[in-house]
């Protein structure tokens, strides 16, 4: 009997803990539908920037992205991360894939594991300059729902001279 009342409150603790937040129920998650949001968020990167499409591509990212480049100190900010990328779009055609092999959902993160094939070809003329390479990014869910990435790091699988 005594084991029967140290169980019963700890069942109501867990079912607590996992069916509110702040005095209101929590939806209930569905990982496969979020996958496929990420999934689409990825078309819809490879897309924009394939297009042309600057602010399309802007919005994909959260206002505290934290973007990554390989060789360079860490870029904090949308405003900063446009000042790295916006001659990107301005001065080259570009041709983007990413691969998408591994996508994780765990509340209102995610990461993506995958790779990338990067062609950049500049508009007044000159050689194609390609790249190939790795990516991890992590997501957040915003508050409509939707996912932005927030942390973005990439490097090449070219061999270090």
């Amino acid at each position: 009997m005594k084991r029967l009342l140290m169980v019963i409150p700890l069942v109501f603790l867990v079912c607590f803990a996992f069916g509110y937040q702040k005095g209101e129920e929590v939806a209930a998650v569905d990982v496969d539908t979020d996958i496929a949001a990420i999934r689409d968020l990825f078309e819809r990167y490879d897309s924009t920037i394939n297009a042309g499409l600057a602010e399309q591509w802007m919005s994909l990212l959260s206002d505290d992205i934290i973007w990554m480049e390989p060789n360079q100190p860490a870029i904090v900010g949308k405003d900063a991360v446009w000042g790295i990328v916006g001659a990107f779009f301005s001065d080259l055609d570009m041709e983007h894939v990413t691969g998408v092999d591994e996508v994780r959902v765990a509340g209102d993160w995610a990461y993506v594991r995958g790779t990338y094939e990067f062609r950049i070809t500049p508009k007044a003329g000159g050689d194609t300059m390609e790249e190939v390479g790795k990516i991890v990014y992590i997501l957040g869910r915003q508050a409509d729902n939707s996912w932005r990435i927030t942390r973005a790091i990439w490097n090449e699988n070219r061999p270090t001279e």
